[in-house]
Order: structure tokens, then sequence, then C-alpha cells
């Protein structure tokens, strides 16, 4: 026991301490941090009536697996949507740098 101490009171070894302490730190947060980025990335619908109406339909199927496969066909409808509804305005904002407006 006073061999370990003994190792605690040179700084070297305090040092390697204090540094591994920091990497386990620095990796856990990292490991956090990227497990919130990639639910981030899950897409998700509005929240409006259609969609309401929509999920409502899926829920009415009695299989679980259906109902999930109802809604992601739902979600992927709708970032399609939005996609194609973003282009014309993406291509404007385009066009306006190009000439410099």
């Amino acid at each position: 026991m006073n061999r370990h101490l003994k190792a605690l009171k040179q700084p070297l070894a305090r040092s390697a301490i204090v540094l591994a302490s920091f990497t386990v730190s620095a990796a856990c947060l990292c490991a956090v941090a990227l497990i919130f980025d990639h639910a981030s990335g899950d897409p998700f619908l509005r929240d409006s009536a259609q969609a309401r109406l929509a999920v409502a339909r899926c829920d009415e199927l009695g299989n679980r697996g259906a109902r999930d496969r109802c809604v992601h066909r739902l979600v992927v409808e709708a970032s399609a949507r939005d996609a194609d509804a973003a282009q014309p305005t993406a291509f404007a904002a385009i066009e306006r740098r190009d000439s410099g407006h």
C-alpha cells in the first residue's frame, strides 16, 4: 500500500493518472455526442392535421410491423415532398447569388 502512495507523490505518476482520466472522460463525452448525433438524424413528420390522420390510419393496422412500415413510408414520402418543395427555393437563391443581387 505504501508503494502506491509513494507512486502518487511522484509528479510523473500523477501526470499519467490525470492524462488517463482526461482521456477516458473525453472518450465518454465523444460517445454520448455521437449517440445524440446519430439519433438527431432520424427523419420525422411535421405536426399537421394531415399527418395526424395518416398516422392514425397506420395505427389502425393490427400488426406492429405493418404499422412501423406504414409510418416509415409516410416519413419517406414527406421527406421527399419537403425536398422537392425546397429545391426551387435553393435554385432561386443560387440564381440571385450568381446574378449579383
